[in-house]
């Protein structure tokens, strides 16, 4: 059961990182894509 428990908390730590970075890259994209409104879609991370 201990060991379950480590598992699972790493897989939501690594799942957070994940989804840290996709917002990062989409940010990313947003930003190089220069719209008018730039400051609509920013993601502070």
């Amino acid at each position: 059961m201990n060991q379950l428990l480590i598992l699972s908390v790493i897989t939501n730590y690594v799942a957070l990182c994940a989804s840290r970075r996709v917002l990062r890259i989409i940010n990313y994209f947003v930003n190089s894509q220069k719209p008018n409104n730039s400051g609509l879609l920013t993601f502070d991370f």
